[in-house]
């Protein structure tokens, strides 16, 4: 992850394990679904929209004070979600492991989060999972779950 993400920012990341839990309704999140060839969801990025916030920042060097309005109101701007899209696109670099189907960013949603149908069971009982704390250098940190078919 710190060699996919690291480059992107040219900034140091920091990465802490988090026990598993359960993200609730009034969390406000941004949700990556990956898709197969076929488009059909094969997994997912969850990030709570302060980290997305200071990525999309750190992507085009905007100053951190440009996302912290952002992590501190549980939303985020158009100019920064249209940068963590960027982000989020290299993400799927993450999943695509020698033998294992290809998967392509297929859409991202913004607070609210509905779900599509068949996202919901890779929520429920994903293959792999991975929960993680993540710190920008400089920016900000942040909540992010990774959850593979």
């Amino acid at each position: 992850m710190a060699q996919v993400l690291g480059g992107l920012f040219d900034k140091q990341l920091g990465f802490d394990d988090r026990a598993p839990e359960p993200w609730t309704r009034h969390e406000p999140m941004t949700c990556a679904i990956y898709a197969d060839d076929n488009g059909k969801a094969a997994a997912l990025m969850l990030c709570d929209v302060g980290l997305a916030a200071y990525a999309g920042a750190a992507l085009v060097l905007l100053p951190p004070t440009k996302a912290a309005p952002c992590a501190e109101g549980g939303y985020i701007d158009d100019e920064l979600l249209e940068n963590f899209h960027e982000v989020a696109n290299v993400a799927s670099a993450l999943f695509n492991a020698d033998g294992a189907p290809r998967v392509h960013l297929r859409e991202l949603l913004s607070p609210p989060v509905d779900f599509p149908l068949d996202v919901r069971p890779l929520l429920v009982a994903p293959f792999a999972r991975l929960h993680l704390d993540l710190n920008i250098e400089g920016y900000g940190k942040g909540r992010v779950v990774l959850l593979a078919a």
